[in-house]
């Protein structure tokens, strides 16, 4: 099977930056969906849809700028809703 350019621009990002996950998103409407995803157990990321207007994700959405954030365990400003769907809790 081919890698498509998007699963290999997620790669490279993930490993390029350590972290243990990554996910490119789509905005699908109200929703953002993930349409690459890799790193630990990529399969389940693949097809989710979150709400577009929370999170991290959803605040680069709406200000139309990329958004650089250092993670803090005792700060909820940027929940990552798909790893809250997908049970996890980013560290990078």
């Amino acid at each position: 099977m081919t890698e498509s350019v998007v699963d290999a621009l997620v790669r490279a990002a993930v490993e390029a930056s350590g972290a243990a996950r990554g996910w490119l998103l789509r905005v699908d409407g109200t929703q953002l969906r993930v349409v690459a995803a890799a790193g630990e157990r990529p399969g389940d990321a693949l097809g989710l849809t979150v709400p577009a207007e929370g999170g991290t994700a959803g605040f680069a959405v709406a200000s139309g700028q990329p958004l650089a954030a250092t993670l803090r365990p005792d700060d909820d400003q940027f929940t990552v809703a798909v790893a809250v769907a997908l049970g996890v809790r980013p560290t990078s």
